[in-house]
Order: C-alpha cells, then structure tokens, then sequence
C-alpha cells in the first residue's frame, strides 16, 4: 500500500528524523559525504571480519589489527586496537577508528585521541550513511 501523498512509510519516518538531528550539526549535505560515508562503512565492514577471524585464536594481549576507518579509499594503513576498545567504539554507529590525523573536519569530529589512533564521530550525511550502513543494525 502507498502511502498518502505527504505521508512517509514508516521505515522512512526514523530516517528522516536522523536526517533532521544530524543536518543541525551545521555539516554540508551532498552526494560526496554520502560516498565518504560509504568508504568508511566498507573499512568498517572489513575489521569486522578481521576481528571475527582473530577472535578465532586470540593473542594474548587481547588486541588485533584493524585497517583506518577512514574516508580515502586508497588508505591502507594498519592500527593496533584492543578488544574491548573496538567495541566501545562499535557501540556507536557513527564512530569510527581512524589514524591519527586522518579525521576529516568537514564530515566528522575527534572524540578521543590516543597514541596509535584517534576516534571519530560521524556528522551530517556521512553519519546518516553510517547509520544506514551499520552491519550491526
């Protein structure tokens, strides 16, 4: 069944209200911070099988190699994260691990910093696409 005209589908309406909460964060919508949005989920995507595969024989420091989080898709640069660092980070769909001085001002936000990596908070589009994205969702 259609909607009525002026109506939303319900899936679309907690879409929307996210699009609304993010679009006051002052951040430029548009096409490019979708597609950075989309480069970050796939790196996300893909430590998520890494940490799936070292989970299998965990080290004994209970860390694990993850690739940067961030929205250039030709970084391949490796980070050295904990266990239960990752999934602190993961507990948010718009955060994201990346290298340090990757973060990208125009689209996200430095949450926290440490010594091998900083974290970052997605805004605007490429939160909304994050959100979207989430392979835990």
């Amino acid at each position: 069944m259609k909607p009525r005209r002026g109506h939303r589908a319900p899936y679309l309406h907690a879409a929307c209200k996210s699009a609304e909460r993010y679009e006051r964060n002052s951040v430029p919508f548009g096409h490019v911070n979708v597609r950075r949005g989309e480069n970050e989920s796939r790196f996300r995507d893909v430590n998520e099988a890494l940490e799936r595969r070292s989970l299998r024989a965990p080290s004994s420091d209970l860390t694990f190699e993850i690739l940067c989080e961030c929205d250039e898709e030709t970084c391949t640069e490796a980070i050295t994260v904990s266990y239960f660092a990752y999934e602190s980070v993961r507990d948010a769909p718009t955060m994201f691990i990346v290298a340090p001085g990757h973060a990208d001002p125009e689209i996200e936000r430095v949450v926290s910093t440490t010594a091998d990596y900083d974290v970052v908070e997605k805004r605007g589009d490429a939160a909304l696409s994050a959100l979207v994205n989430d392979p835990r969702a």
